[in-house]
């Protein structure tokens, strides 16, 4: 299970990367907690995310861990 939560994280943060939120493995229940707030459903995510990506200068992962379906990067 630690490898798929891994796994699930690299691919949201690729696309990120590349600015490609059709790409990202989202449930329609999402709930997203970062610095600027908590958003809840795939379009109030959608939304952060294309706020956030014009100030967005890169994504540099220094480490992935993970424990059963939590992964913090």
């Amino acid at each position: 299970m630690r490898e798929d939560v891994i796994r699930v994280v690299q691919t949201y943060i690729d696309a990120v990367r590349r600015n490609d939120p059709a790409s990202l493995p989202l449930d329609p229940g999402v709930v997203f907690e970062g610095p600027l707030g908590r958003y809840e459903g795939i379009e109030a995510f959608l939304q952060e995310l294309a706020d956030f990506e014009p100030v967005l200068n890169g994504i540099k992962v220094v480490h992935l861990t993970a424990d059963d379906d939590t992964c913090a990067a």
